[in-house]
């Protein structure tokens, strides 16, 4: 998958873009996707098991409201899906694999996050008709403006956010397990930050390693980097890595050909560019390719070639 899908945004667009990333074919340009019914900031989105992109929560300025609704993408327009459990924004999402045996595929999951009334440690999991909860372990506390990676497709790690301890904590979550257990704190406390992983081809081991990256977050420009390699090995934790050209509060970010790309954000940076990352001994570039409107606490995801026109 190359088409990268950017919607919601910190006002209230409801606009989709979509982003071509494939440099094989570097004049192409996409179409905009219908826009989703209803402005949303804070919300969380996933392609789902079928294939077929999902946004869901946040917050409607417009209404003035936190929204549960559930939007997919199928047959050429967005439509009413499950809505969730709780009206939630900047919680954080992932997919992952289930223990318990209800579902073979991977699921698509709804962490955290807030509303008016209360915060939440809450979890649900989209079984493609519901949201239900209690199938995956709630958090160890309740989180927002957080971010979570999926290491693999059993393993998740939860970095950042708003909570009562400060934003340097991390979680590992495991499914077979069902469980939570407390990851190495961050250098640095991060509110609103973004993560994913480098696969880095280690030139010292000839091996690739796998590199969780969390960049960024309210009034930062800073990033910090775990080898899982060397956590695992020497319990090695979080250090310094590569600053981006600015600050970037509430970017998002995207794994794309084993690196790792930053999109839009508050801050020093113009919501705009788009900052790839391939190395942890390496530099952030600025990607040719800009959205088309200014965007933070947006959701973005990669969406299968076909789903989209290019041209």
């Amino acid at each position: 998958m190359s088409k990268l899908l950017v919607a919601g945004e910190g006002g209230m667009l409801r606009t989709v873009e979509i982003i071509n990333l494939d440099e094989s074919s570097p004049n192409f340009i996409c179409d905009n996707l219908p826009d989703l019914p209803k402005d949303s900031f804070g919300a969380i989105g996933q392609l789902s098991g079928n294939n077929f992109p999902v946004v869901c929560g946040g917050h409607s300025i417009s209404s003035g409201s936190d929204l549960c609704d559930c939007f997919a993408f199928q047959n050429g327009d967005w439509i009413d899906i499950a809505s969730l459990n709780s009206c939630r924004r900047f919680f954080a999402s992932a997919k992952t694999k289930l223990s318990n045996g209800n579902f073979n595929e991977k699921v698509v999951a709804a962490f955290g996050g807030t509303s008016d009334n209360q915060s939440f440690s809450s979890v649900e999991a989209f079984n493609g008709q519901t949201w239900e909860e209690g199938t995956i372990a709630d958090l160890p506390q309740s989180q927002s403006q957080f971010c979570i990676a999926a290491i693999n497709e059993t393993t998740l790690i939860s970095i950042g956010g708003v909570e009562n301890n400060g934003g340097k904590r991390t979680y590992f979550y495991n499914s077979l397990k069902n469980e939570w257990t407390s990851g190495p704190n961050l250098t640095t406390s991060r509110n609103g930050p973004s993560c994913g992983l480098i696969h880095w081809l280690n030139p010292s081991t000839g091996k690739r390693e796998k590199v969780v990256v969390a960049a960024a977050g309210d009034d930062l420009a800073s990033v910090d980097l775990l080898n899982l390699a060397e956590f695992e090995e020497s319990g090695l934790g979080w250090i310094e890595g590569p600053s981006l050209p600015d600050k970037a509060f509430l970017s998002t970010m995207v794994e794309y050909e084993n690196s790792v790309i930053l999109i839009g954000g508050d801050g020093g940076v113009d919501g705009l560019h788009l900052y790839r990352l391939d190395s942890p001994q390496g530099q952030w570039i600025q990607l040719r390719q800009t959205l088309k409107q200014t965007r933070f606490a947006h959701v973005s995801f990669l969406v299968p070639d076909e789903l989209v026109n290019c041209y």
